[in-house]
């Protein structure tokens, strides 16, 4: 007769609940099809890192400093390949993009079958974080790409055809709706302290007795003065005491008052309450001036900025050289 310790049955109860939890769903991931090998495999590929979002140029100089041959090049084999902005999902559950997609670019030139000196390469480029919309606030949320600040694209020129930018056919049906403002917003969000040495959440500028405010601007051209912006503070303290933070702006004044919970000390484990304050400033300004100041109970307090978002409207005129616009009505 065999005997099984309490310790054993413990051990094996927690083996199933990590079988069925982690191991299971993991073998079921690796179960769906997937492309047999990276488009990377063969061929000769050059990096691109982009930082912004927009329309990027690539011309016949740009291609030589890569190390390309342009005269040898066909322009119909030119393409261009990346998954855009934001972080991979962490959840596997989520839809992605299975290896690297290839994106519709524009080649300008192309119809003699050569690379010219003016010919050049239109493609979209997206950065490193990202715009989340939310459907239900009509707002739009920044999330910060956490690993890094540039997005990159692949291009080679001696494999397949590739992708182009299509003309779009304009409807000739009768409009329902009109805009003459759109969505547009802004944030300030510095990633330099991690008070933990560990997790996700990395703060900005510091606060403390020997310094106590920050200022800080925003440039909003053609701005719907009529409307509202939405702004959104998220502000970290580590203090025995609650305490609190103050935005200004130079002309409205006093836009929000932020307090913040105590640390207990007694809670070694416990860096800093988190607090995010919302308000709206009515009849806003094309430039915008705040301070951010932390008002602390004690010498021992200390404040940090997560970031400041501005959800905004503004009329819609052209101000180029590139401009994208939405209108979430």
């Amino acid at each position: 007769m065999k005997y099984i310790s309490s310790h054993m049955i413990t051990f094996r109860r927690r083996f199933l609940v990590f079988l069925f939890t982690f191991l299971i769903p993991c073998l079921l991931v690796a179960g769906k099809s997937h492309v047999p090998h990276s488009v990377l495999a063969s061929g000769t590929w050059y990096k691109i890192g982009v930082t912004q979002t927009g329309i990027y140029k690539i011309t016949y100089n740009d291609l030589v400093k890569m190390g390309f041959s342009p005269e040898s090049i066909d322009p119909d084999k030119i393409r261009i390949f990346g998954n855009g902005a934001g972080m991979l999902p962490e959840s596997n559950a989520t839809k992605r993009t299975d290896d690297l997609k290839e994106n519709s670019i524009f080649v300008a030139g192309s119809s003699d079958g050569k690379f010219n000196t003016q010919d050049y390469i239109l493609f979209y480029g997206e950065a490193a974080d990202a715009w989340v919309y939310d459907s239900i606030k009509k707002i739009f949320n920044h999330v910060k790409n956490l690993y890094s600040d540039t997005t990159y694209y692949y291009i080679n020129t001696d494999l397949a055809l590739g992708k182009r930018v299509v003309p779009f056919v304009s409807l000739d049906t009768t409009p329902n709706s009109y805009s003459r403002h759109f969505a547009d917003y802004l944030y300030h969000d510095i990633d330099s302290v991690n008070l933990a040495k560990t997790g996700k959440l990395w703060l900005g500028e510091a606060f403390s007795e020997t310094r106590k405010s920050m200022d800080l601007s925003f440039s909003i051209p053609d701005i719907d003065t009529t409307s509202m912006i939405l702004v959104a503070t998220d502000v970290v303290a580590k203090s025995t005491l609650i305490s609190s933070f103050s935005l200004r702006e130079k002309t409205h004044g006093l836009v929000d008052s932020i307090l913040v919970d105590s640390s207990p000390p007694t809670n070694i484990y416990l860096y800093g309450q988190e607090k995010l304050s919302k308000c709206y400033m009515f009849h806003p300004r094309a430039e915008l001036n705040f301070t951010l100041k932390y008002n602390l109970p004690n010498s021992s307090s200390f404040g940090w900025l997560n970031y400041i978002e501005l959800n905004y409207q503004r009329n819609l005129d052209w101000t180029g050289p590139q401009m994208k616009f939405c209108d979430p009505n």
